[in-house]
């Protein structure tokens, strides 16, 4: 991923037909190390959005990536309170034991 970044002709805001970016891939695999440098060392957007409406957290949340779940939460630009297509909150029904577990102040 590193390397991928450091080429000046990659483009960490690319997205393919279901509007999934690098960022959402990441979420939904669980990957916290490639999240990590996609916001850091891009400055890439915690809360883009897919073709639905649905932002990289209840990606992860909704998998039991509780970390990365943590790792989103702990950014001060990270909105946990935005909706998606459906009207749905990104953390509604997901589990607060996942939460907890990982130390997120709920």
């Amino acid at each position: 991923m590193e390397l991928l970044l450091g080429c000046g002709d990659v483009d960490p805001y690319s997205s393919d037909v279901n509007d999934l970016t690098p960022l959402l891939y990441a979420a939904i695999f669980g990957a916290p190390g490639a999240v990590g440098l996609l916001l850091e060392s891009r400055g890439v957007n915690p809360n883009s959005l897919d073709g639905s409406g649905r932002t990289p957290l209840p990606f992860s949340a909704s998998r039991g990536h509780g970390g990365l779940v943590n790792v989103l939460l702990r950014r001060r630009d990270t909105n946990p309170n935005l909706s998606d297509g459906n009207g749905l909150i990104a953390m509604a029904g997901h589990p607060c034991h996942l939460l907890l577990s990982e130390g997120v102040k709920v």
